[in-house]
């Protein structure tokens, strides 16, 4: 019981956006994963710029992912050139696709590289982390 709710408050702190560095000119919208064992699903996040910023899509955004030993990622490193990363009204898209490999809980780690530009200047994030909620059952 303790450990689901944990997970869930995990999933709630990382959809607000409170699990990494500096969240002033973006936020991060996730949904936790969930997938059954041997199943093949496809999950996302977006980069939501805040008012007034969008998204860069000229530089080359990427983002590297770690998952736990229960969770096959099919591509682990992603960017904005090869795919994986794309623009959708503004926002920042990662897309991947993952696998259960045994049942588990626990979280699928994310550092993520991109840009958001207002008017008058753009700001580079390098190193942004983030973890996404996972349970394979």
């Amino acid at each position: 019981m303790r450990c689901g709710f944990l997970f869930w408050l995990a999933a709630f702190f990382a959809f607000w956006g409170c699990k990494a560095g500096d969240r002033e000119f973006f936020k991060i919208e996730l949904s936790p994963l969930s997938v059954k064992t041997g199943e093949s699903k496809e999950g996302e996040f977006r980069i939501i710029p805040q008012a007034g910023y969008k998204w860069n899509p000229d530089f080359r955004a990427s983002a590297a992912l770690t998952p736990p030993s229960f969770v096959e990622i099919e591509k682990k490193a992603l960017d904005s050139k090869s795919g994986g990363i794309s623009e959708d009204g503004g926002a920042g898209v990662v897309k991947f696709g993952y696998k259960g490999a045994g049942a588990g809980k626990g979280e699928v780690g994310a550092v993520l590289s991109f840009s958001v530009c207002n008017e008058d200047e753009c700001k580079i994030f390098k190193g942004e982390k983030t973890g996404i909620p996972v349970e394979v059952f």
